[in-house]
């Protein structure tokens, strides 16, 4: 894979466009302030365009910390989503009669089982959050947010809202965390997700209902790791030019017990008692034998602005 400076730098400048060419840029609506969300966007945008003040068609973002909600709050609340639109506070079939957590806010319907694996998870030893943050600091798990027909930072009627996972090389602060402004591509053989007719309110956004697959990097193995009734609660800091929030979606728990558990060091001498605990917290996903395939998850997100690159040019015959 061609990784040169240069090759990066013209396919970056492919994202800017002369006034009159391709769709408009991004315009505040009248009575709204810019916020500072929006000057820091922008002067990413002119600074990578040069000085004719061109700007890039989309925003964009990489998520820069990826954290599992593996455990309770201390006063019994769950922080997830509610990923079926139920609010089950009583057994029920279709969710294999798990119920439904309670979010800090007090939100009811929470779908997020996998919260209580937390003290299985301790049993594998290391820390999770470092090997996470290890493979999205070397550029093995970037995920990319991008926001098109975005022309409000606080309310917006109607963004295409898309999804991909990234490759590139990274550039990390001294923080530890990704740094803003760096330019990714989308990795080959993945699956993109694009959902449209978003709304934006007050800054938050929901993007519902849609499925991929995550391409996982962790220790020695690699594996694709399909989410479903996957959706993004994310809210736009315009004070830092970031967004937050959280990942939520039904994992499979054969993929979970096959191509991790059993797959990791240390794996097979928990596996039974991580497999029947992942078997009787799926939630989702009702089979046909009375069971359930899915176990809902949630996980903590913060991104940073970036750039996804347009595809390499074919080479030359």
């Amino acid at each position: 894979m061609n990784d040169d400076p240069r090759d990066r730098d013209t396919r970056r400048a492919t994202l800017c466009r002369t006034p009159g060419q391709g769709p408009a840029a991004p315009r505040f609506r009248a009575g709204l302030r810019p916020t500072r969300l929006a000057l820091a966007l922008l002067v990413t945008l002119s600074v990578s365009c040069g000085e004719d003040g061109l700007a890039p068609p989309n925003y964009a973002f990489v998520m820069t910390e990826v954290s599992l909600i593996a455990a309770a709050e201390e006063d019994g609340a769950v922080r997830g989503l509610n990923l079926d639109d139920r609010v089950d506070d009583e057994p029920a079939q279709e969710t294999c009669n798990k119920l439904d957590f309670t979010a800090p806010d007090g939100t009811p319907g929470i779908d997020n089982q996998l919260s209580l694996f937390g003290p299985i998870l301790g049993l594998f030893g290391g820390d999770p959050e470092a090997l996470v943050q290890g493979a999205i600091n070397e550029g093995s798990l970037l995920v990319l947010v991008e926001f098109e027909g975005l022309d409000s930072f606080e309310n917006d009627r109607d963004v295409t809202v898309r999804v991909h996972f990234g490759e590139g090389p990274t550039d990390v602060g001294n923080d530890g965390r990704l740094v803003p402004g760096q330019s990714f591509d989308i990795k080959p053989g993945t699956m993109s997700v694009e959902v449209r007719g978003v709304r934006l309110v007050d800054g938050h956004m929901d993007v519902r209902g849609f499925e991929t697959v995550l391409p996982v990097s962790v220790l020695d193995q690699r594996f694709d790791l399909p989410i479903f009734s996957g959706q993004l609660s994310l809210d736009f800091d315009a004070e830092n030019g970031e967004i937050n929030g959280m990942l939520g979606g039904g994992l499979p728990t054969r993929t979970l017990i096959e191509d991790l558990i059993l797959m990791i060091p240390g794996g097979e001498d928990v596996a039974t008692i991580a497999t029947l605990a992942l078997t009787r917290m799926a939630d989702l996903g009702a089979n046909d034998e009375g069971g359930c395939d899915l176990v809902s998850t949630a996980l903590t997100v913060h991104g940073v602005t970036a750039f996804v690159l347009p595809p390499r040019a074919a080479p030359a015959e």
